[in-house]
C-alpha cells in the first residue's frame, strides 16, 4: 500500500494512489521488498495473488521475476519501467527491520525525465 507522496512539482498528485494496495511484482518497492524475502515466501505470494500484467512491462513470469530479485539484492535497489503505469519510471531502496522487509523508498518520475541513466547516474545514491 502506498502511504506517503511528495510531489516535486505539480505535474503529478499522488491522491489516486495513496492508500491504494497494489501488486508487488508491478513497481520498484514492491520488488525491492521482495528480494529481501525468503523464497518460499515469495512463491507463497505467487500463488496467492499471481502475477497479473498491469501494462505489456510487468513481469508475469515466476521465473524471469526470481531473476530480476537476484538483480535487485545484487544491486541493493529495484527499478520499475513502466511496469505498473504507463509513462512512469521508479526506483526504491527497501527497509529492513530484524533482517525483514518492512517497507519500501521510491523515487518515481515521468520516463521522459527520470530516464534509467539518470537513475544509476544520479538518483539511485540517495536511497542508498
Amino acid at each position: 500500500m502506498f502511504v506517503y507522496g511528495v510531489p516535486h512539482n505539480e505535474s503529478f498528485s499522488f491522491d489516486s494512489t495513496i492508500g491504494n494496495w497494489v501488486y508487488l511484482h508491478a513497481n520498484s518497492a514492491g520488488k525491492a521488498i521482495l528480494a529481501h524475502l525468503p523464497e518460499d515466501e515469495v512463491r507463497e505470494i505467487i500463488e496467492t495473488y499471481g502475477l497479473p500484467a498491469q501494462t505489456e512491462n510487468t513481469i508475469t513470469d515466476p521465473e524471469t521475476l526470481f531473476e530480476e530479485l537476484e538483480t535487485v539484492r545484487e544491486r541493493k535497489y529495484a527499478m520499475n519501467f513502466q511496469e505498473d503505469l504507463r509513462g512512469l519510471y521508479a526506483i526504491a531502496t527497501p527497509i529492513i527491520r530484524d533482517g525483514r522487509p518492512v517497507a519500501a523508498v521510491t523515487v518515481a518520475g515521468a520516463a521522459n525525465r527520470l530516464t534509467e541513466e539518470r537513475i544509476e547516474d544520479d538518483v539511485y545514491e540517495s536511497l542508498l
